[in-house]
Formats: C-alpha cells, sequence, structure tokens
C-alpha cells in the first residue's frame, strides 16, 4: 500500500485518563543489503498521531522511525487508516520498569 496513512492511538477500557505517546527519534540511514525498508517522515497531527504521506510505489515497507510510549499500564490500541482500510493494533503494557533499550 503506498497511499497516506493516519496512525492514532488510543486507550481501551480505562478511565481516560492515560495517555500514548508517539515521538520521532533521529533518523538513521538504513543502507543494509537485503533490509526491505524505506524510512519516511511523519507528520505529527493536533490530536497526537501521525500522518504518512502517499509515496511512490515500490516493494518496501514503509518505516517510521519513533518510540511509542505510555504514562500507565494498560490496554492501548493504534488505528491505522488508508484511504480504502481501516485496521486495528492492540497491546498490553504491563506495570514495571521499562525493559530500557
Amino acid at each position: 500500500y503506498s497511499g497516506p496513512l493516519l496512525v492514532r492511538a488510543f486507550e481501551l477500557g480505562g478511565d481516560g485518563k492515560s495517555t500514548v505517546t508517539l515521538a520521532d527519534l533521529p533518523s538513521v540511514p538504513y543502507t543494509k543489503p537485503g533490509w526491505r525498508e524505506a524510512v519516511v517522515p511523519a507528520l505529527h497531527t493536533t490530536g497526537g498521531g501521525l500522518y504518512l504521506g502517499a509515496v511512490a510505489p515500490t516493494s518496501f515497507w514503509r518505516a517510521w522511525y519513533g518510540l511509542l510510549s505510555t504514562d500507565s499500564p494498560g490496554c492501548f490500541g493504534l488505528q491505522v487508516d488508508g484511504d480504502v482500510f481501516t485496521e486495528f493494533i492492540l497491546f498490553v503494557v504491563n506495570p514495571g520498569t521499562s525493559p530500557g533499550g
């Protein structure tokens, strides 16, 4: 899929006070032979989401280089909207210290 993407984070079933942050990290050049990703920039939306613009069709996957974090444990999700589809990615954040890295 080479069209635009809108990525928005949300909390599932919590008190509505938890947040998910999508933050940019410095881009690094990916030139290793055999890697099939093209790192693309994302624009941050006013609602805290990311907008990835359309790109020329290619066999590479698009990748955004960034960090996803929450301010508390819970169930969260990402809603990814394209021109003709919507996908949901769900994940759980357990309490405890960050594994780092």
